[in-house]
């Protein structure tokens, strides 16, 4: 890993959570539909245990974990209902914009959800431009995440060592990718726990998108940021190595 501060070659960017804020909208449908089918589950024990991870995958630990089978068309429906809601709600991540302006290197978007619905979430949040050409999925590898597959392709596209390569996460299973990839990795806490993040291997975390640049500029130095999503780790917004 990165021994001193170099400018990083390639930014890569997590999809939901990181460029637009679409996990709490789509998790709260998911939470509903199993409500109505007898299956009570709250919205943060999704966020926290289900998030980041492929749809069908979820799917499978949930029956495992309730003894229980879904219906054959619960994705299908799942999909409408949440694309619908997506459609009206959706918004980019607050701050995201002004980042990706700053930005002195390539970027691009590495993302475990399917392409489609990739490319329509950018284009509903006005994001779609600035990603065209430069959208990588799950649809596209071998391996979802934690595989370190979709980012090691959308490295190799770019032609950029996985050591120059920067990724910005929100799950510790997207972490756990980028750090299986060899690259150096930053993690959003704003909603997910900050101590999950590092254990996951985060070099630094942060809660605040406006807080993204300078932590760039410096390489993952130390920097304060308290406001993570964990409140008993206000000093973790800092490289751990």
């Amino acid at each position: 890993m990165r021994q001193k501060v170099q400018p990083f070659k390639l930014f890569i960017f997590d999809c939901d959570g990181v460029l637009v804020d679409s996990e709490r909208l789509t998790n709260q449908v998911f939470v509903d539909m199993l409500a109505i089918l007898g299956i009570n589950i709250t919205l943060q024990d999704v966020m926290d245990n289900y998030v980041g991870i492929p749809l069908q995958d979820g799917i499978t630990m949930l029956e495992e974990r309730y003894q229980f089978k879904l219906p054959e068309d619960f994705i299908v429906q799942f999909n409408q209902q949440s694309m619908s809601l997506l459609g009206r709600d959706l918004q980019p991540v607050l701050g995201i914009k002004e980042v990706i302006a700053k930005l002195q290197a390539p970027f691009c978007v590495a993302s475990n959800s399917h392409t489609e619905k990739v490319r329509a979430m950018l284009k509903i949040t006005g994001l779609f431009d600035r990603f065209n050409g430069k959208i990588f999925t799950a649809s596209q590898v071998k391996r979802p995440k934690p595989a370190p597959d979709v980012y090691l392709y959308a490295a190799s596209a770019f032609d950029v060592s996985p050591a120059d390569c920067l990724v910005i996460e929100d799950t510790p299973i997207g972490v756990s990718a980028a750090i299986a990839a060899g690259m150096m990795v930053f993690g959003y806490a704003a909603q997910t726990s900050a101590a999950r993040l590092l254990d996951a291997g985060a070099h630094a975390v942060f809660a605040d998108m406006k807080d993204l640049p300078m932590l760039i500029k410096q390489g993952g130095n130390p920097i304060n940021s308290p406001n993570t999503a964990d409140s008993q780790h206000q000093s973790t917004s800092q490289l751990m190595a």
